[in-house]
């Protein structure tokens, strides 16, 4: 059911270009077409990721001869599917009854406000599934301290401060 909505957003809607929007673009057009060293000679520039994903669409748009904005559009359902997953492994983690995870997921899936920053050209999509991903690491790694050898414990936590670090 989701998955029917977002296709149709994909075709039907269109990302405005305004504000930070423009910011993130630029950048993304900067990583592209100059990459890299370009990006860091220009100072301290917002979260790298997001326009990475960004310069990632622009090179498939330009493979394809088509708008990046539908690639950006495709690639942030993919992360907003992602997101829909986590989230589920997460409430299954936490032993939520199926009719409530459903409920929850569908939600989710359907919401205004996420189903909006996933058709904008906005950061915020790129940190849900590293926030579900921080929190289902979390609890793995609290559950390992009573279950699980020191090794896990260590590499649950080192894979929970990496995901701090790049969301």
């Amino acid at each position: 059911m989701c998955f029917s909505y977002w296709f149709y957003l994909i075709f039907t809607s269109q990302m405005l270009i305004r504000y930070d929007a423009s910011v993130y673009e630029e950048l993304g057009r900067m990583i592209y077409s100059q990459g890299w060293i370009e990006y860091f000679k220009t100072g301290p520039n917002r979260e790298p990721l997001y326009p990475l994903t960004i310069a990632v669409s622009m090179k498939i748009a330009d493979i394809f001869a088509t708008s990046y904005q539908l690639i950006q559009k495709t690639i942030q359902v993919m992360i907003l599917f992602i997101t829909q997953i986590l989230l589920f492994k997460l409430l299954s983690r936490l032993e939520i009854k199926n009719v409530i995870k459903l409920a929850v997921v569908l939600y989710f899936g359907l919401s205004p406000a996420i189903v909006n920053s996933a058709f904008s050209l906005f950061s915020e999509i790129i940190t849900y599934p590293f926030v579900l991903a921080i929190i289902l690491m979390s609890l793995l790694s609290w559950q390992a301290v009573h279950r699980s050898s020191f090794r896990r414990i260590v590499a649950l936590s080192l894979l929970t401060s990496l995901l701090f670090v790049l969301s």
